[in-house]
């Protein structure tokens, strides 16, 4: 027959760690992951903030794209179209299929702004003559992005055409 063997019952005083250390170190680790995640959220604040896109874009460039969004923002279709190539063209939702170029690109800019651009952001510009640029904007209640390839047209920077994608 098998004896059973009861294990030594053993009290432990009431101020004794029972633990051994492993509350300590969870605690240790609950404080240093609170004190990553307040680091990456000052972080992220900051960079929202104060970041910078990062895009460099040659001034004249600048002065292009800018130039042509504020004239379809003021529905000055004259002025808009002289940012153009003699043959650019503008392709967004509100004109009809193969796009817009000419005298009947500076009607439509007329009569209904392309742009009423806001928060217009540019994402990339590629390339060196030719550019491609690609602006982030909201257009009215829309969001998406311009693309306008930039060309050498005898002498000086030009459009050659503007696409509106909405995402």
């Amino acid at each position: 027959m098998a004896t059973i063997q009861v294990p030594e019952h053993k009290e432990f005083a009431p101020d004794e760690d029972l633990t051994h250390g492993v509350v300590r170190a969870r605690s240790s680790v609950y404080v240093i992951m609170a004190v990553v995640l307040a680091a990456l959220i000052g972080f992220g604040v900051g960079w929202l903030v104060f970041r910078d896109s990062g895009v460099d874009v040659p001034s004249e460039v600048r002065e292009l794209v800018d130039g042509y969004e504020l004239a379809t923002n003021n529905a000055d279709g004259d002025a808009a179209v002289e940012f153009m190539t003699a043959g650019g063209v503008h392709v967004s939702g509100g004109t009809p299929a193969g796009g817009l170029s000419g005298d009947d690109l500076a009607d439509f800019i007329d009569a209904v702004p392309t742009g009423l651009v806001v928060d217009s952001e540019y994402v990339g510009v590629f390339g060196d003559t030719p550019y491609i640029v690609v602006r982030s904007a909201t257009a009215g209640f829309q969001d998406g992005y311009s693309v306008f390839p930039i060309v050498n047209e005898f002498g000086e920077l030009k459009i050659a055409s503007h696409t509106w994608y909405v995402t």
